[in-house]
């Protein structure tokens, strides 16, 4: 057997220490950047889902907004027309009723520009043919006032001319609309 001498006296290790110390911080460095990279992949993926949530919310708060535009397009255009309804003024009826009080080629003119007033110009025989028309007028419910605004004498007849006031909502109750 071999024995081996050694001369060299056995220093001893002062940096064994720095050495462990060292090592040790480096592994915990080390799991540090880990640890570190590990978060913020799980952070960019979080934020990344958040991202596409986000996208699939404002697109379905983009289609509720254009169905509920439509909708109240809808529904202001309802308005719109039952407003139009309700404040329409049914014309051909009131034409005919005022016609049909009048004898054939009596009525020479008609004007009813909208609003509530009525100016009819016509032929009668005699001044009392004037105020009997005019007292008859009265007698509809849906008439507020007739005013004879002219009367003029020709040949044999006289030509007046009528304002007549009217309520739109009663004439509408009395004689329905032109629809």
């Amino acid at each position: 057997m071999n024995t081996e001498i050694n001369f060299l006296e056995k220093a001893p290790n002062k940096y064994n220490r720095y050495l462990w110390f060292g090592i040790i911080f480096f592994l915990l460095l080390f799991l540090a950047v880990g640890l570190l990279f590990y978060q913020k992949n799980l952070l960019t993926t979080d934020m990344e889902t958040l991202e596409d949530r986000k996208t699939e919310i404002e697109l379905e708060l983009t289609e509720f907004q254009k169905e509920f535009s439509g909708k109240r397009e809808l529904q202001e255009l309802q308005q719109e027309v039952a407003n139009l309804q309700d404040n329409s003024f049914p014309t051909v009826a009131l034409y005919q009723e005022m016609l049909g009080l009048f004898e054939a080629e009596q009525m020479t003119g008609y004007d009813f520009s909208g609003g509530t007033e009525l100016i009819i110009d016509a032929t009668f025989p005699s001044l009392d043919d004037v105020a009997d028309y005019i007292s008859s007028l009265l007698e509809n419910t849906y008439v507020t006032n007739t005013e004879l605004t002219s009367v003029n004498h020709l040949e044999d007849t006289y030509e007046a001319t009528l304002t007549i006031t009217v309520n739109q909502g009663r004439f509408v109750e009395e004689l329905g609309t032109d629809d």
